[in-house]
């Protein structure tokens, strides 16, 4: 009987023993696939950013580019949208078509610059010239901009002056801007969301949201993509 028992014993442990190998095993090839999917997303994700990386640095606006002898209305395909107003003082010969209508001293005047470089922005939609288009796009965003750098700032100046050119040995469009940038901000002017420059910017303001989300605009803007994007 003891003998019966004992081996009863055994084989039950034997089927315990069995069974939670059976479940550890499970469990660690699922761990094991897991992990494998998991590495294969990471994997995937990297290839995904590292793709976007490589195609918007090849997209990105180029300023090596020989912008003194540079007609982008006959070669389209040098040119980049960039992000925002890049580009706006550099492409001919639209820069030489544009900037003499933009203005932003009073509220009137920037309405009626706004106006005309938004009527040129139509016109170079009916000839289907998106470059032009998205030029007269950029004078308008940068009509806002500076009109607004006046209603918060007098002079202009955002920053505190200092000894220090901090644009010095930077490469363009770095060294473009504000020597004193990184020092201390100067306080903004107590009427700075209703001054006369406030209303210029607004102004503008308008104009630019409504030439970036016209349609026929994002209808040229994702054809020249296409065309001309890697």
């Amino acid at each position: 009987m003891v003998t019966a028992a004992a081996n009863n014993f055994c084989l039950y442990a034997a089927e315990k023993v069995l069974f939670l190998s059976a479940a550890a095993a499970t469990i660690a090839s699922a761990a094991v696939f897991f992990m494998m999917r998991l590495g294969f997303c990471f994997a995937a994700t990297f290839a995904v950013v590292s793709g976007y990386r490589n195609t918007m640095a090849g997209n990105a606006f180029n300023y090596e580019l020989d912008f003194d002898n540079t007609d982008f209305r006959k070669h389209p395909e040098l040119y980049r949208i960039g992000v925002g107003e890049q580009g706006v003082l550099l492409v001919q010969p639209y820069k030489s078509e544009l900037l003499p209508h933009w203005r932003f001293k009073t509220e009137a005047v920037a309405k009626a610059s706004a106006e005309k470089i938004f009527a040129l922005f139509e016109e170079y939609l009916q000839q289907h010239d998106f470059v032009g288009a998205d030029m007269a796009r950029k004078f308008l965003q940068m009509g806002f901009t500076r009109a607004r750098r006046y209603a918060n700032h007098q002079s202009g100046r955002k920053y505190k002056p200092g000894a220090e050119d901090k644009t010095e040995n930077l490469a363009y469009p770095y060294s473009s801007g504000s020597r004193h940038k990184g020092n201390t901000v100067l306080e903004q002017e107590p009427d700075t969301l209703t001054n006369e420059k406030a209303r210029a910017a607004a102004v503008f303001k308008n104009y630019w949201f409504k030439a970036k989300d016209h349609p026929e605009y994002l209808k040229q803007k994702a054809v020249f993509r296409e065309k001309y994007y890697k």
